[in-house]
């Protein structure tokens, strides 16, 4: 397909106020996100000490199922939903109706007969009772997604991105108390319900606010069937992806056992605890290109959030790689260190390449090119599967992390090679943001061999990995630091006007 654009994506003119709104939402959301995902952090760094390798893996083993039954009614209607109302606030209301319904009518039988038959199948009575108790409470954030979508469609996520972090704080404060009062699996598990039931409440209240309104007339069969269909690749597309992302923790519980999970699920934290970048980065950026998605915008939005992305990640990952057994260390106990630092040194790179592929597909998405996502998820979950099966049985919880890193990066090449096809994206456009932050982390890698105490060493790397960043930003990559200007005060008004 033949690309007509300008010779020069610096040629396009400035976008002024969109892209200070679009730079402003993504700080917004990325604090919320950052503190939700550390009270996140904590209370699974406190799940996992309290209740032992055992306990944890019962318990991210019914997470994980939980949320991987979840892609099958969240069925992508969000994602069409801000598609559609960003092009036309209007339509809000009435997507909203369509999304929360048919979510519903999907999540019901899904959860009460797959979720059940699995809980009726676990081992023991209280990962049963766990099952059961996670599939009640995603339901609940089900409902609170679609929410926030609207909130995101109308790019005021100022009020979700605050009851987002209400949400994360009470669940870890409540699951906190029923552990250090001698709680197990059970009392976790009842405690993460409690905090997605008041998280909706929270959601609802801050959407009203933000000017999201739900139309009250119940959606006909033709609406929900035409959103369904509309809906359809993106649907198929999460549930895949969601396989891809989660389907490990469950093979490696039916293949290597609750042990195993829990070894592996304390890796895989850290990698959970960073992807809200991605998602963060994302949300600010799709809006816009889906209200206009022409070739050159979508080749500066990958370049530009790729480059915002790769600043953390980059850094991130070479920390895991050099410094797995002292991380493990700190967070958890001494049982968790042996089994999981190879596992994390195996999920170093997985980040990155989550984020390149996410950013792509949602480039492909804003180009309607919904067939292309889905073939490239399909591949990519086709090989972690059998990449699973192949490597757990043989090396458990290294194996599983090694499929996961492997299937990721397969993912991003095919959706990059993809996207060239479609845009004109060059190769150069995918390595130019990972430069700055590859010899920036020179001096942050020499700090971590030095042998200095973990806590001691990132931040003294850390220091010098921003201090080096920033000397080489200016002269190789000024766009990152001219958008950091962007949103100091003062900036923004001389930015719009």
């Amino acid at each position: 397909m033949e690309v007509t654009t300008p010779q020069d994506d610096a040629a396009v003119p400035e976008e002024g106020s969109r892209t200070v709104v679009a730079a402003r939402n993504a700080a917004v959301r990325g604090v919320a996100e950052l503190l939700g995902k550390v009270a996140t952090l904590v209370l699974m760094v406190v799940a996992a000490r309290s209740l032992g390798e055992e306990g944890f893996g019962v318990f991210s083993f019914a997470l994980a199922l939980a949320l991987l039954l979840a892609s099958v009614p969240a069925g992508g209607f969000t994602t069409v939903l801000v598609q559609r109302a960003s092009a036309d606030p209007a339509s809000l209301p009435l997507l909203m109706a369509r999304c929360l319904a048919l979510t519903t009518l999907i999540a019901l039988p899904v959860f009460g007969l797959v979720g059940g038959a699995a809980a009726v199948a676990r081992p023991t009575r209280e990962g049963g009772i766990a099952v059961g108790l996670l599939m009640v409470a995603v339901l609940l954030e089900l409902w609170g997604d679609v929410l926030r979508a609207g909130a995101q469609a109308l790019q005021r996520q100022a009020g979700v991105s605050a009851a987002l972090v209400v949400q994360r704080l009470v669940t870890t404060t409540v699951v906190c108390v029923l552990l250090a009062l001698g709680g197990g699996v059970v009392s976790l598990c009842t405690g993460y319900l409690v905090g997605s039931a008041l998280g909706l409440v929270a959601f609802a209240v801050a959407a009203h606010r933000a000017g999201v309104r739900v139309d009250r007339a119940l959606p006909s069969r033709g609406e929900l069937a035409e959103l369904a269909r509309s809906s359809f690749a993106i649907g198929v597309d999460s549930i895949v992806s969601m396989a891809l992302f989660r389907l490990d923790a469950v093979l490696l519980g039916l293949l290597a056992g609750d042990r195993a999970v829990g070894h592996y699920s304390a890796a895989y934290r850290f990698l959970e605890t960073v992807l809200f970048l991605t998602w963060v980065v994302n949300s600010a950026v799709f809006p816009s290109v889906s209200a206009d998605p022409e070739p050159w915008r979508v080749r500066r939005s990958v370049d530009t959030g790729l480059a915002a992305i790769a600043t953390v990640y980059v850094p991130f990952g070479v920390l895991l790689l050099l410094r797995p057994e002292d991380l493990l260390r700190l967070l958890y106990t001494e049982a968790f260190v042996t089994d999981g630092a190879l596992v994390l040194r195996l999920l170093a790179g997985a980040p990155l390449a989550f984020a390149l592929g996410y950013l792509c597909s949602y480039a492909l998405l804003a180009r309607e090119r919904r067939g292309r996502v889905l073939a490239a998820s399909c591949v990519a979950a086709g090989v972690n599967i059998a990449a699973n099966l192949a490597l757990i049985p043989v090396f458990g919880a290294s194996g599983a992390a090694a499929a996961t890193t492997g299937s990721y990066l397969l993912e991003a090449v095919v959706l990059v090679v993809w996207l060239r096809r479609e845009v004109g994206l060059q190769a150069q456009q995918v390595l130019r943001p990972l430069l700055v932050p590859v010899l920036a982390t020179v001096p942050l890698a020499a700090v971590l061999l030095t042998g200095l105490p973990l806590l001691a060493a990132v931040a003294v790397g850390a220091v010098a990995y921003a201090v080096a960043w920033l000397l080489l930003a200016v002269r190789l990559a000024p766009e990152p630091v001219a958008l950091l200007r962007g949103l100091l005060p003062g900036r923004a008004a001389e930015e719009s006007s």
